[in-house]
Order: C-alpha cells, then sequence, then structure tokens
C-alpha cells in the first residue's frame, strides 16, 4: 500500500533542517503532517504539524551547536548544558532526547 504524500515537500523539509547544525547523519519526518489523513484538503495538511527524528553521531557537539542557533528549542534542561542533556539523552530511556518545544517557520 502507498500513502499519499504531500506534494512538494522536500523543499520544505529541507528549509527546516537547514535551521539546525549541519552535522546530521540522518533525518525524516513522519506522522500526520506527512501522509495525507482521509477526510483532509492539501490546506488542512499544510497546517499539520511535522515531527521530525533527527540523528546524530555526536550529541554532545550537535547540542552545543543547537543550543547556540535554537536556544529556545530547549526546555529548563538548557540550563544543565550539552554534556548533560546528552546524558540524560543517552542513559534513560530510548536513548532519544525528544523535544517538543521546536518551532521552525
Amino acid at each position: 500500500m502507498t500513502l499519499p504524500v504531500l506534494h512538494n515537500t522536500g523543499v520544505l523539509y529541507r528549509r527546516i533542517l537547514s535551521q539546525f547544525p549541519q552535522d546530521i547523519s540522518l533525518a525524516f519526518a513522519y506522522g500526520s503532517g506527512v501522509f495525507k489523513q482521509h477526510g483532509t484538503n492539501q490546506g488542512q495538511m499544510e497546517k499539520n504539524m511535522l515531527d521530525f527524528v533527527i540523528a546524530v553521531d555526536d550529541p554532545v557537539t550537535w547540542h552545543t551547536m543547537n543550543l547556540l542557533q535554537n536556544r529556545k528549542h530547549y526546555s529548563i534542561l538548557k540550563l544543565l548544558g550539552p554534556t548533560k542533556i546528552s546524558s540524560i539523552q543517552n542513559d534513560h530511556g530510548a536513548s532519544i532526547y525528544y523535544n517538543t518545544l521546536s518551532a521552525c517557520g
């Protein structure tokens, strides 16, 4: 089964990812903002939230750069610094730093 995808999304995804440090090993978008949902039109789809997974080889360096570029994307953890953020990411749960606060546009 092929899922319908929004048209011209590649440019949008590259524009969003360009707002992050470029030392990215892998990135992909998923969810309702990527795949057309039953009963929605193109205009509604463009308003949906986009979710991204960004994988990096060196989380401390990446968080260091991202804190400089996008400090507002972080919760109170930003006060602990990139080493502690990476430690929390690597030592707890699924080894993922899940950030709901990023707003790119």
